[in-house]
């Protein structure tokens, strides 16, 4: 049975959370009481990392936090209590950075909003298995700006209480994330440019028809191919009559 005593220390009016008025055990809530001591002294600093305490049910669907810097309620323009839900509203996208099976290729994953909604079970089960969270987020402020955060945190069971505690620490990663999205523009036009550029070299700027680059191409291909298989195959050269004229009236580079 469950011990329901106070904690020793009861928390001033800028509590927020749900676990140390809840029915929890004591020493649950004596542990989270504990943590957000910590983590607001941490918060008192000035440090551009922004810690956080969230938590959860096992068998809820709601996130909460305990205790969130407030240079993230600031960013956001809430409330603490409306923090998580702010929070969720504002994400664009989640990318997730994993090791590919084969070789040691970085995979990337990303969910946009309209996806999250139904990825998110699998997403907090993932993070109950692994014990930790890692990701990184576009999110938009209620003024109209974007910028990307980086969430990293340990995720605690607490199997008596059916409660999971995630201790985490948000930074701001605009800048970078900035500059991998024009570096993957970049490589993206290019990537197409080169794509326009083989095929304008094999192609006519005209008709779109192939040109004589193809055929040298092509005819060399099949030649190697037939003198392996021994298969006959068949050239064909047609001419136009008269077509004399076209070269005289519009000249050798229009005619061609």
């Amino acid at each position: 049975m469950k011990d329901r005593q106070e904690p020793k220390q009861i928390m001033d009016g800028n509590y927020y959370g749900r676990i140390l008025n809840g029915e929890y055990s004591i020493h649950l809530r004596s542990y989270v009481k504990d943590l957000i001591d910590r983590f607001r002294a941490y918060d008192e600093t000035g440090s551009p990392a922004i810690p956080y305490i969230s938590a959860w049910e096992d068998k809820g669907n709601v996130i909460w936090y305990e205790f969130v810097g407030k240079r993230l309620i600031e960013i956001l323009g809430c409330t603490y209590s409306d923090a998580p839900e702010s929070f969720r509203k504002s994400i664009i996208k989640r990318h997730v950075y994993k090791h590919s099976d084969v070789g040691n290729i970085i995979r990337q994953e990303v969910i946009r909003k309209e996806e999250l909604h139904n990825h998110r079970i699998g997403l907090r089960d993932e993070v109950k298995e692994r014990g930790f969270v890692e990701a990184v987020y576009k999110v938009a402020t209620g003024k109209g700006k974007s910028f990307w955060v980086k969430d990293q945190a340990s995720v605690e069971a607490f199997e008596e209480d059916g409660i999971y505690i995630s201790l985490g620490c948000i930074t701001i990663v605009t800048k970078e994330m900035e500059a991998e999205e024009h570096l993957n523009k970049t490589k993206e036009a290019l990537r197409k440019s080169e794509e326009k550029f083989r095929e304008l070299a094999v192609h006519d700027g005209l008709t779109g028809l192939y040109n004589t680059r193809y055929l040298y191409q092509a005819l060399s291909e099949l030649i190697s191919e037939n003198s392996v298989s021994k298969q006959p195959f068949s050239l064909i050269f047609m001419d136009i009559d008269d077509f004399k004229q076209v070269v005289d009236t519009y000249g050798h580079l229009k005619a061609s």
